[in-house]
């Protein structure tokens, strides 16, 4: 009805006699037939052949007889009711290589779930050697001062305090050797000046 009204009778025919690949699915009908009446034509008619038996007997036989007989008819292949009536994601497929109407039922497809980026792993052993190494444990954070580091704290303090008054202070020693140097010094330089003085004779 919607391409009927947009395009005219005569275009909407064309358009639906130039579709190669056809579905229908469950549609609903009108007072003028609708959609599922133009559904029923589209797919066409077929041949039914209907046999009646009847059987007569008379009084005074004792076995009657029996007549057969057959009946030709053109039906809908698929009534408008029948496809009212569809079940959800059925309905009749015709492909172009396929001449005959085929009933099929569609499966939904599932979307695949996005893949998110993985989280670099962060690395609790020391990272081998070599350029590609790379290591990605991050630092350790501070770690605010409680009751129990301040006295340790305190006695490592005085620890070091003590040790530092036991050793021997080291401007002595430096000292001591300056002098020596100085020493050294002095003495090559009088012997320098004896061999001066030797040449000079």
């Amino acid at each position: 009805a919607q391409v009927s009204g947009t395009y005219g009778k005569g275009v909407a025919e064309t358009i639906v006699e130039n579709c190669g690949n056809t579905l229908i699915l469950r549609c609903s009908a009108s007072e003028h037939g609708g959609t599922s009446e133009f559904a029923s034509k589209l797919i066409g008619q077929r041949e039914v052949v209907h046999t009646t038996v009847s059987r007569t007997r008379r009084s005074n036989e004792f076995i009657g007889s029996t007549t057969t007989g057959e009946n030709l008819r053109i039906e809908p292949a698929v009534m408008a009711s029948e496809i009212e009536r569809l079940p959800d994601l059925s309905g009749f497929l015709k492909l172009a290589s396929v001449p005959d109407w085929q009933f099929v039922r569609l499966t939904p497809m599932t979307a695949a779930a996005p893949v998110r980026p993985r989280r670099p792993s962060v690395l609790t052993s020391a990272p081998t050697a070599g350029p590609a190494a790379v290591r990605t444990a991050s630092p350790p954070a501070a770690v605010a001062p409680t009751a129990r580091t301040k006295p340790r704290r305190a006695r490592q303090m005085k620890v070091a305090a003590s040790r530092a008054h036991r050793s021997p202070p080291a401007p002595a020693a430096e000292s001591s050797t300056s002098q020596g140097v100085a020493a050294r010094a002095k003495e090559t330089e009088a012997a320098s000046v004896q061999s001066s003085r030797g040449g000079a004779e």
